[in-house]
């Protein structure tokens, strides 16, 4: 009985220490999963009307930055914020690039597996220039549509 018991001890060791590594190396974070895992798609400002076709936000800033890197973060307010750096090539020159996904209060978590979130592109700034609405939907629509 003795053995069995320090069998059972030894997995659920041998399972935590497992897992305690894999989440050091592989940060989670639901609201940056959810951000990358969303599918953006393009409107103009004035129609309304979708101009490029539905992708997968985080496959397409990983296709278009270097280095690209995500971070949550949460405002003093309870507000929260689902930061994205990468480099990237912006009128000819290398670029830093520091994109904000405001994440809105309507999100809901109905349950670790339901996670509905809503967000909104909040600033872009382009080493360190905070770039105007429409340079911003352009600089959007270029990530969205590079191949």
């Amino acid at each position: 009985m003795r053995k069995l018991i320090a069998k059972i001890f030894l997995v659920i060791l041998v399972l935590a220490a497992a897992g305690s590594f894999f989440l050091a190396f592989v940060p989670f974070n639901k609201y940056v999963a959810c951000v990358r895992g969303s599918t953006g798609q393009m409107h103009d400002i004035e129609t309304k009307e979708a101009t490029s076709q539905a992708v997968e936000i985080g496959e397409s800033f990983d296709k278009y930055f270097k280095n690209p890197k995500w971070h949550h973060l949460e405002s003093g307010n309870w507000r929260h914020i689902v930061e994205f750096n990468g480099e990237c090539d912006y009128e000819g020159k290398p670029a830093k690039a520091k994109i904000q996904f405001i994440i809105s209060q309507e999100t809901r978590v109905e349950s670790i597996l339901d996670f509905k979130i809503l967000y909104r592109v909040g600033a872009i700034a382009i080493d360190d220039k905070i770039l105007t609405t429409q340079e911003r939907m352009d600089f959007l629509d270029k990530i969205i549509n590079s191949k």
